[in-house]
Parts: structure tokens; C-alpha cells; sequence
């Protein structure tokens, strides 16, 4: 299949993270990355802290705390700043707690029956999280809360939509959520499930919320192969729970790491096996959503002596582009800011 690779012009603005020179780190393990105004906002779920950088890594402060008091957490699974207001789920003990942007500690909402980590968003004058609830014989994956998260005003992107029925499948597409940009004004969704066949869901508001077109990506592949314990290379992903006799070992082929829209473009994050290389990059679509082509970022030779993961995520943009990258290394983790600047195609591959 052919493959339109686009030359992009990368200005890393900032990388920070690596030891000191006694050895000490500033990330020990980021869990998500946000930006306000100049500040950097990290949750170390490692110390569980919020950090706050300045724009070139220097620690201006850090706050929060292991624990079960206000303000303290047990656990960090999601972290989103909205409207200079930092909200952090502690899924241990299923609240929503929120900050000022200064680390003073605002209040926190109880939120009952969530089992799994959530992504954050915000919406019109709500908040959408996505994560996976159940409902009879379906498995709701976007749920919109009011502000104070005390009542679901709407579940949607059902899991039947998106991946055939079979008990393996669905625990996967459970297992990680996936990623969503909210447009048109709170009224259109963008949904790339974690697994990433080529396919991009897209949901409108009407009187409900409904799927209302599926576009065609760049990278169009299996997302996943499975394994097993004999196959000559290692997994990248393996899955077990009480409900499954022997470990799921997987193959990620195609994953999600962001999606995101600035000026007239939309930038789909991936990682993707090609040939003999796994490579990070991004897809790029113009403002109808029609493919451009693909732009690589980092790329690692696939190898059977050793895992291939690339450990990028794309957790935030800014108003001038800027985007947020968080990458675990051997030694921990550095965040990088980057910014892209598109000119035009060079070549074509072949998949």
C-alpha cells in the first residue's frame, strides 16, 4: 500500500528529565503532562506529586502527597488541567480531585464504580471522561459529567461499534482507552481506539450522541497479533486477569499516542511497525479530515533479542503548537516540547 511520507521540520524547544549530576531525577514516573500559561504540570505517579516546571525543566514546585487526607492521593490515574484548574483521579479511592493552578487544594468528588485509569476532557461546560462502564450487553466508553461530576448526562461510543465480539478482543480494547480531540464546538468527537486498525471514529451530537462517519487513516494494518510463549519474538503487551487461564502475550503493530488539531491540520500520533522497523510519527489530515500522509519521528530496528517499544505519549498542545511529549528511557523519563512545521511530500513507501 502506498504510503505518502511527509518532510517535517522538528524545533525541539525543551527536553528535560535526565539525571542531575549526582545522579538524582527529576521524573521517576509521569503519568500524563499539562501545560498553562508558561508552566509545565507533571504527575508523578512515582513520589505522587505534581510537579511544576518552568518552560526550560527547572522544578519551580511540587505538591499533593501520598495519602488519604485532602489534597493527597494513593493513586494517579488521570490528570488533565481545564479552565487553570488541575483535576487528578485517584482511582483507589474513586475521587476526582481538583486544584488551583498555585497547588492549593480546592475540593475533591467522590465518583463511585470507576475501574480502570481515565482520560479527561473538557466539553462545552462539562466534562467528558473515557473510560469503560457496562450496561447490559453493551460497553459504554465516553461518559459527560456535570461540573461537579455527580451526574452522567450521557454514555456512548459503545465498544460493538468499533471491534468484533469476542471475549479476547474486548478485554484488550478495555485494557487501554484510546484517544479523543473534541471539535466543532463541543459537538463532534474524534475517537482512535488504542488498537489502531486505520480507522477513526467520529460522533455527532443530535439529540444524542451518535456515530456518524468512520474515516480511512493512513496507516491501515492489523493493530495486534497474538502469540505465543514459543513465538521468536517477545511480546510488547501481556495481558492476564482472573477470567483468563493462561497470559494473552501480544504483538502491538499499530497504537494510538494522540490526537490533536492545530491551525488547519489534524495530527494523529502512532506507532507502527514498518518492514523491519517500529517507528513513532504521525499521521497528518487536513481540516476535512482527508489524509496528507505520515511524518516519522524516531524509529528502532525491530530486534528478537530484546523488546521494540517506543515509550512516547502525546499528552498536551498549546495555543502556539507547541506539543507535550512524554518518553520513558531506561533511566526514566524526559519530557520533551516540540514544534512541527510542514512542507512538502518527498517520497512514497511501499507496506
Amino acid at each position: 500500500m502506498k504510503k505518502s511520507v511527509i518532510n517535517i521540520n522538528k524545533n525541539v524547544k525543551t527536553s528535560f528529565g535526565s539525571a542531575d549530576s549526582v545522579g538524582r531525577l527529576k521524573l521517576f514516573s509521569a503519568m500524563g503532562i499539562q501545560h498553562w500559561n508558561d508552566k509545565i504540570y507533571v504527575a508523578d505517579n512515582a513520589e505522587m506529586k505534581i510537579k511544576v516546571f518552568d518552560q526550560n525543566g527547572k522544578l519551580l514546585k511540587n505538591f499533593g502527597g501520598r495519602g488519604r487526607g485532602p489534597g493527597e492521593f494513593i493513586s494517579m490515574k488521570g490528570f488533565k488541567v481545564i479552565n487553570g484548574e488541575i483535576l487528578l483521579f485517584d482511582q483507589n479511592l474513586q475521587r476526582m480531585n481538583k486544584f488551583k493552578l498555585t497547588g492549593e487544594f480546592i475540593t475533591s468528588y467522590n465518583i463511585k464504580g470507576i475501574q480502570s485509569p481515565v482520560k479527561i476532557y473538557s466539553i462545552k461546560d462539562n466534562y467528558l471522561l473515557l473510560y469503560p462502564s457496562f450496561d447490559n450487553d453493551k460497553t459504554y466508553f465516553a461518559h459527560i459529567y456535570n461540573e461537579k461530576f455527580s451526574k452522567v448526562h450521557n454514555s456512548f461510543i459503545d465498544l460493538n461499534e468499533f471491534v468484533d465480539e469476542g471475549a479476547v478482543t474486548n478485554r484488550l480494547f478495555m485494557a487501554w482507552l484510546g484517544n479523543i480531540y473534541v471539535g466543532d464546538k463541543g459537538n463532534k468527537i474524534y475517537y482512535v481506539p488504542y488498537f489502531y486498525d486505520g480507522q477513526i471514529f467520529i460522533f455527532t451530537k443530535n439529540d444524542e450522541w451518535q456515530l456518524s462517519d468512520v474515516k480511512t487513516g493512513v496507516l491501515q494494518q492489523d493493530p495486534f497479533l497474538f502469540i505465543d510463549k514459543d513465538h521468536f519474538r517477545r511480546p510488547d503487551i501481556t495481558h492476564s486477569s482472573v477470567t483468563i487461564n493462561s497470559p494473552i502475550r501480544i504483538i502491538a503493530k499499530n497504537t494510538t499516542r494522540g490526537l490533536y488539531k492545530t491551525g488547519d491540520y489534524f495530527y494523529h500520533f502512532t506507532f507502527t511497525d514498518v518492514g523491519e522497523y517500529r517507528i513513532f510519527g504521525m499521521e497528518i489530515y487536513n481540516d476535512n479530515f482527508s489524509s496528507i500522509g505520515f511524518s516519522p519521528i524516531d524509529s528502532v530496528k525491530i530486534s528478537n533479542q530484546r523488546f521494540n517499544f517506543l515509550a512516547w505519549n502525546v499528552d498536551d498542545i498549546d495555543n502556539n503548537g507547541n506539543f507535550y511529549f512524554r518518553e520513558r528511557y531506561q533511566d526514566g523519563m524526559r519530557i520533551r516540547i516540540i514544534k512541527f512545521g510542514l512542507n512538502k511530500q518527498i517520497h512514497v513507501y511501499r507496506q
